[in-house]
């Protein structure tokens, strides 16, 4: 018998985020778990995780991170890749652009 009998529940800002992604050259791969997708381009791969916006008197209590996905973030970043909580497709791409500036192997263009 299965523990969870709902749907994982996806952000709604989540689909254009993922469009503005993959209009931007990225190869995204949604999944559940440790995060919402991986993101890869140019030899390089990211973690991201969606969250909803700010509601409107500025509540972010889905903002937070659970324990296994802050676990994962602290892994995968102490190895030199990137984890990214992102609420808008422009935040999305600012900090994949960023993460690409960083650890861009030499030789290779800037995403």
């Amino acid at each position: 018998m299965s523990i969870n009998r709902w749907a994982a529940k996806r952000d709604l800002n989540e689909p254009l985020i993922f469009e503005a992604i993959r209009k931007a050259g990225y190869a995204l791969t949604p999944c559940k778990m440790p995060c919402d997708a991986i993101v890869s381009k140019s030899g390089l791969h990211h973690l991201v995780e969606v969250k909803a916006a700010p509601g409107p008197k500025g509540g972010v209590s889905h903002a937070v991170l659970t324990e296994a996905q802050s676990k994962v973030a602290a892994e995968v970043e102490s190895v030199g890749c990137c984890f990214h909580v992102v609420r808008s497709p422009q935040e999305a791409l600012d900090q994949l652009r960023e993460c690409h500036r960083k650890h861009q192997p030499k030789g290779i263009p800037d995403a």
